[in-house]
């Protein structure tokens, strides 16, 4: 197994065979550079059996593209990545995030992939956020990207134009309010039937949330910054999806509180006249690791029953399930997983990668490489109720009753060093508590850091007004 950083993962079709694959992006480890492994995507493709094959491995960014030679600018160690059908062949291609713009793998019905490189010529470089619709409705995907990597020049938001030339040269930039950590989802907010943007940002003591409403000719309206729900102090993660099955899309922020638990979730409803309503808290699991904040999530229907439902990545590594039904959320059912302090700006992805019918959630968990939960019993979530999701040792899946709505599942603690089979020659193994394994520090305290410094600043400030 190789040694690099497990920093995002995508599923798609990426040969055209009808199956879902999984592809996963490393960056590097701060505490040094690794070129057999530094940024490269690990391609799984499903086989016929629902195993995953032996990964194909593609360079997509450099050590000196990242930054690992320029002081000026630092190395990048995040990146972000989606899969998209670009070119309209029906076979699902990727895009992932570089200090000098993205790379481009487009699916091949031949399994023959190779990497294109595109450069961001807007001055916000870095590619660190990705959405993919057809922004100016001339029938070509474009790719909307953020960046916030220290050193780009600006940080905002950057549409690549699609077209049939499939070079994505013509660009056009936006400013935002981001200050860095950014999450970017897509979705019709104001009901206009326009796909619209929406992108959280941590850092800064005004981090929250900022709405770009499509603005019908191909670019966007200024961005309306909505408050942070009550008791927030950081925003960590936002989706976009028709949460209450009115057929509106609504937005879910998530992120760490006041009342230092793991509960800071809210869904902001969009009304009849398309504004979206002022947040309401969504029901969280009783977790025990008040640690264990909303660190990213996805709107997947993960049920089979047509409404959209909301996964959620803790930072800790479990998997939280959120559950469209009658238009409300269910109370959260928690899936415990391998240990991971957070993950990175695209950690986690939903789809069927086993063959059996049931989507699964897949995670980049830094510490343990690729990570599946396998669902079951998805003939019975399709009638109301929670499919099953297991992360198992040895890649048992384990059984659901036949026939019933199944209870949410006491869940094993997984040992330090053991993955579900398939999955087994990934790119990155760290073990929890080992002499290599790796940690962040927890995002929990930046907020804290840079409040101290801002009020250690005022209270010198008013002490040298008043000598």
């Amino acid at each position: 197994m190789t040694d690099s950083w497990v920093d995002a993962v995508a599923i798609g079709d990426f040969n055209g065979d009808g199956r879902k694959d999984v592809v996963m992006a490393t960056t590097t480890y701060q505490s040094g550079l690794n070129p057999d492994a530094d940024w490269r995507l690990y391609l799984y493709l499903q086989a016929a059996d629902g195993t995953l094959a032996t990964p194909r491995v593609l360079a997509y960014s450099t050590a000196d593209e990242e930054g690992a030679n320029d002081p000026m600018v630092g190395l990048r160690t995040h990146t972000a990545m989606t899969a998209a059908d670009l070119d309209g062949d029906g076979v699902d291609d990727i895009i992932v995030g570089r200090r000098p713009g993205l790379s481009l793998v487009y699916g091949s019905r031949t399994s023959s992939f190779s990497v294109r490189k595109v450069a961001n010529t807007t001055g916000a470089t870095s590619g660190d956020a990705f959405t993919v619709f057809d922004l100016d409705r001339d029938g070509h995907q474009d790719i909307v990207a953020m960046n916030d990597t220290g050193g780009d020049e600006r940080w905002g938001l950057t549409v690549y134009f699609g077209d049939a030339t499939k070079t994505f040269s013509r660009q056009r930039y936006m400013s935002t309010l981001s200050d860095g950590e950014i999450e970017l989802k897509q979705g019709d907010l104001n009901g206009d039937g326009l796909t619209d943007v929406a992108f959280s940002w941590l850092q800064g003591l005004s981090n929250g949330v900022e709405v770009f409403l499509n603005d019908g000719h191909g670019w966007f309206l200024p961005g309306v910054d909505y408050p942070r729900a009550p008791n927030f102090i950081s925003t960590y993660t936002v989706s976009v999806g028709d949460f209450t099955g009115d057929g509106r899309d609504d937005m879910v922020v998530g992120g760490s509180s006041y009342d230092f638990d793991a509960h800071g979730l809210y869904l902001y409803r969009q009304q009849g006249d398309g504004t979206l309503a002022p947040p309401e808290q969504l029901l969280s699991a009783d977790i025990q690791d008040d640690a264990d904040i909303p660190d990213s999530s996805i709107a997947f229907d993960l049920n089979g029953d047509e409404r959209d439902d909301l996964i959620l990545l803790r930072s800790g590594g479990s998997i939280g399930y959120f559950a469209g039904d009658n238009g409300w959320l269910t109370r959260e059912a928690n899936f415990p997983g391998p240990y991971m302090t957070w993950g990175g700006k695209t950690p986690i992805a939903a789809g069927d990668v086993d063959g059996d019918h049931c989507a699964d959630v897949a995670v980049a968990n830094y510490n343990y490489g690729l990570v599946v939960w396998p669902g079951v019993d998805c003939a019975v979530a399709r009638q109301g109720g929670r499919p099953l999701l297991f992360w198992q040792p040895g890649g048992s899946q384990g059984a659901g009753a036949a026939g019933a709505a199944p209870p949410t599942p006491a869940m094993p603690s997984p040992p330090p060093v053991a993955r579900p089979d398939g999955v087994r020659d990934q790119a990155a193994s760290r073990a929890p508590g080992s002499a290599t394994a790796a940690r962040r520090p927890s995002r929990t305290i930046l907020p804290w850091l840079g409040g101290v410094a801002f009020l250690a600043f005022l209270f010198g400030w008013w002490g040298w007004r008043l000598r």
